[in-house]
């Protein structure tokens, strides 16, 4: 893993899921939309 628990990540996940931001099936991951996926995760660099 990343240094995170488990339980944390499985947020994170449900999160971006919820958001429409990326998806998660096994280990595939789509993200329709990588500027808004990097404005999740950056959102001070997009101002």
């Amino acid at each position: 893993m990343i240094g995170i628990r488990p339980e944390t990540m499985s947020r994170a996940i449900k999160q971006l899921e919820e958001d429409g931001v990326a998806y998660f099936s096994g280990r595939s991951v789509q993200v329709p939309d990588v500027k808004r996926l990097l404005r999740e995760i950056e959102p001070e660099s997009y101002l």
